[in-house]
């Protein structure tokens, strides 16, 4: 196949992504580069080599997530060159050679620098499938010794299947790579059925990614879907909604996926429909996008809105006033339009805005404006907690202040991991910060493991995290059960902090946050607000609730 440029615009776009510094964004944008390559699409000189010596830079942080150092290498093992990637793959064989899925990509990306080094970098210790299904992703089969390689799907190691999965979904994979009487589609909708849910989403993953594939492979019940994890129906919602074989069906999933209760399932969708559009979609896709909670995934939508703004009036008119109201995204937007006709529209408006500042007329205006108050909003509902309205509350939050004329600076992350607490306040630096899930009975909050899983943070530890950010932080609200006691430590070093002595309903809880932040956004002090939220709870609920809600003053 004949490869073709990689938009400079584009290009420097997704160097910016890469230099964000935010877990998710990197590994995204890491996913999106190795998407091209599978496209046979190249990066242009000297563009190329400042994204490999970014990326390389990436894989040698000791404090990386696995997941970035993983797509890390996969991309290494698109481009990558002795000089530039080597030593960064060489060590994180070393570090992380006793995880397979990053040790097999490891050894897929020193196959592409150089195969002859591989035993210099101590890969001899792997095990053999792995450095055979690692190989076969950059290097012929008939090149490799695959005698006595057999990827029995009965008591193979999930690690092994998922290996397995990638060199079938990149149309790598030796012809009946799992068994001689079964082509390896049939094995693919077997795994879709799978114990491990990484199996079952790296299945839809290579439907996905493979031409030959589609659809009809698929071994997930969807009479089940909703029983599958986060992970798992991202992938089923982006395979169904971008496969145009079936109009109707794609809007189907389109709908569900843009309703599911998860962010990270709606994060999913929403960055895999990416070039995706038919007639209609944007029947959906506005409607979501107005409803979104989330402002990451709000973020994913608006640049799949750039990216066909040119074939969709609603995508187009959507992504112009957001450019407009927004200079700070206006490159992002920019970069996601880079190569379609889209691109020139919005090029030319920021040079129009640009001009305008050569005579003083915005910064005027931005002199003048008072920049409102910014609020961090984090949730978790780990997978194997009950299920709550965070995202409801959410967006009741932001309708109570968009349609009542207040004004705050909303930042929302959800699902959200304990590891990524420090990250999120680092970035944000909240002048309100107001956590939403739920509380333990020992006064800690929930927060989410590496696995989506419940962690309960320890009390001190949060209390001395908030300590850290008392020059910034003038609220925190702790918006989850039995958070008082967690409340009244915080409050040692934050001037407004409010928590509940005891477990609160849904309802409450969401009727006490919008009316907090309404309040708020119209000026009126953190005492008031309070006062507020416990009111609308005594007007429209059960005042034994409102009594829960406590507040402590530094």
């Amino acid at each position: 196949m004949r490869s073709k440029a990689i938009d400079d615009v584009y290009a420097q776009f997704l160097k910016m992504e890469l230099e964000s510094g935010k877990t998710q964004q990197t590994k995204r944008t890491l996913q999106e580069i190795c998407r091209l390559y599978r496209q046979a699409f190249q990066f242009r000189e000297p563009i190329r080599t400042t994204i490999e010596t970014l990326v390389s830079g990436l894989l040698l942080r000791l404090s990386q997530d696995r997941k970035v150092v993983r797509w890390c290498l996969n991309a290494i093992a698109q481009f990558g060159r002795k000089d530039y990637s080597l030593a960064a793959v060489q060590r994180s064989i070393e570090v992380y050679g006793d995880d397979p899925e990053i040790a097999g990509a490891a050894v897929a990306a020193m196959f592409k620098i150089d195969a002859r080094t591989l035993e210099q970098a101590n890969a001899i210790e792997l095990q053999r499938e792995i450095v055979v299904l690692g190989a076969l992703q950059n290097t012929d089969a008939s090149k490799l010794n695959l005698r006595d390689i057999s990827i029995n799907i009965n008591d193979a190691h999930p690690n092994i299947l998922k290996l397995a999965l990638i060199t079938v979904g990149i149309g790598r994979a030796v012809e009946n790579l799992f068994d001689p009487r079964h082509a390896n589609s049939e094995i693919v909708r077997v795994l879709g059925g799978h114990d491990d849910d990484i199996v079952r989403q790296y299945s839809v993953w290579a439907i996905a990614e493979h031409d030959d594939l589609g659809p009809e492979h698929l071994g997930v019940d969807l009479d089940a879907l909703d029983r599958e994890p986060a992970n798992v129906r991202a992938k089923v919602y982006g395979l169904l909604a971008t496969d145009p074989s079936d109009q109707y069906r794609q809007q189907d999933y389109l709908i569900r996926g843009s309703d599911d209760h998860h962010p990270d399932a709606r994060m999913g969708l929403a960055t895999m429909l990416m070039d995706t559009y038919y007639d209609g979609m944007e029947t959906a896709t506005v409607e979501w996008l107005e409803q979104e909670p989330s402002d990451t995934v709000r973020e994913a939508l608006l640049g799949h809105f750039a990216r066909c703004g040119a074939r969709c009036e609603a995508y187009r008119q959507f992504v112009i006033e957001h450019f407009d109201k927004n200079p700070s995204s206006q490159e992002r937007l920019l970069g996601m339009a880079a190569g379609t006709p889209f691109y020139s529209d919005l090029r030319r408006r920021q040079l129009e805005g640009e001009n305008l500042d050569l005579f003083g007329l915005r910064s005027r205006a931005r002199q003048e404006k008072v920049m409102p108050m910014k609020i961090l909003m984090l949730s978790a509902t780990p997978e194997n907690e009950e299920r709550l309205r965070v995202d409801e509350e959410n967006r009741e939050i932001k309708r109570q202040i968009r349609e009542n004329g207040g004004t705050l600076d909303i930042g929302s992350e959800f699902a959200v991991k304990v590891s990524d607490l420090q990250g999120h306040l680092l970035r944000e630096k909240p002048a309100v910060l107001h956590f939403s899930g739920h509380g333990s009975t020992t006064s800690s909050i929930v927060l989410e493991n590496s696995q989506g899983e419940a962690f309960e943070v320890d009390p001190e530890a949060l209390a001395d995290l908030m300590k850290m950010f008392k020059s910034d932080l003038r609220c925190v609200v702790l918006n989850c059960c039995y958070s008082d006691a967690q409340a009244a430590a915080i409050a040692k070093h934050i001037p407004f902090v409010i928590g509940c002595d005891d477990s609160v309903g849904d309802t409450a809880a969401l009727t006490f946050s919008y009316a907090f932040y309404r309040a708020l956004s119209h000026g009126r002090s953190f005492e008031d607000a309070y006062e507020f939220g416990i009111n609308e709870i005594n007007l429209t609920s059960d005042r034994a609730e409102s009594k829960m809600y406590k507040i402590h003053k530094a």
